[in-house]
C-alpha cells in the first residue's frame, strides 16, 4: 500500500477541511491502519469509511456541475435527463481498492458518477427487448463487423457519464454528501467453486 504522505506533513493534513473521498478510498486505508494498531486493526475501518461518508461536496464541484450543464445546454447536440435513484447504487464493485470493493468516484471531484457506458448498457438492455427493428439498434448503438458487413459501425449516440446532482441528497444532514455507509457481500459460486 502507497504511503499518501510524509510523516511531517500528516498533523497538517489532519487539520485539513477538506480531502479528496476517491483517494481516500483507495488509497488512504494503509494509514488508518496503522494508526489503529492499538486495538489490533478492529473497528478503524468502519471509523475511516464513515468519515469519508461524512464529508460534504466541495463546491469547486458545485461550479465544475454547473460548466458541464452550461456546456451541454444545446438542445440540438444534447439532451438533458435528471433522474432520482429510489434507494442506493454502486457501480465499479469489482474495481478493488483499499477497501476490498471498488466504487466509481471522479478521479477529479471525488464524487460518485455513472460511467457513460453503463448507461448506454442499460438503454441497449431495454433496447434489446422493446426495439424489434436492429437497423434502429444498429443507428443508436453501432454494430460490429459481421460477414454482412465488413466495417463496424460506430452508434449515432454518445453516452455521456451522469454527474451526481449538488444538494440532491436526503434533507437534513446528507443533503450535499453523495456517499453512504454500507456492507456490500459479494458470494458468486464461480469465484468460490473449484475451478
Amino acid at each position: 500500500m502507497t504511503v499518501l504522505v510524509r510523516k511531517a506533513m500528516r498533523e497538517l493534513l489532519g487539520e485539513a477541511e477538506s480531502a479528496h473521498p476517491g483517494l481516500l478510498l483507495q488509497r488512504g486505508w494503509a494509514d488508518f491502519v496503522r494508526a489503529d494498531s492499538e486495538n489490533g486493526g478492529c473497528g478503524g475501518k468502519t471509523k475511516h469509511i464513515q468519515d469519508v461518508c461524512a464529508m460534504p461536496v466541495q463546491d469547486h464541484y458545485k461550479h465544475a456541475y454547473e460548466r458541464w450543464l452550461n456546456t451541454t445546454s444545446d438542445v440540438k447536440r444534447f439532451e438533458h435527463c435528471e433522474m432520482k435513484i429510489e434507494g442506493r447504487l454502486l457501480i465499479g464493485l469489482t474495481g478493488g481498492g483499499a477497501l476490498e470493493t471498488g466504487c466509481v468516484i471522479s478521479q477529479t471531484y471525488g464524487v460518485p458518477y455513472l460511467p457513460g457506458s453503463s448507461i448506454k448498457g442499460a438503454v441497449r438492455a431495454w433496447a434489446e427487448q422493446n426495439l424489434v427493428e436492429p437497423d434502429a439498434r444498429s443507428y443508436i448503438f453501432g454494430a460490429e463487423a459481421d460477414a454482412d458487413n465488413l466495417a463496424s459501425l460506430s452508434g449515432e449516440i454518445n453516452f455521456h457519464d451522469a454527474w451526481w446532482v449538488p444538494d440532491s441528497g436526503p434533507a437534513g444532514i446528507h443533503k450535499n454528501k453523495p456517499l453512504v455507509e454500507d456492507v456490500v457481500t459479494p458470494h458468486h459460486s464461480g469465484y468460490y467453486g473449484d475451478e
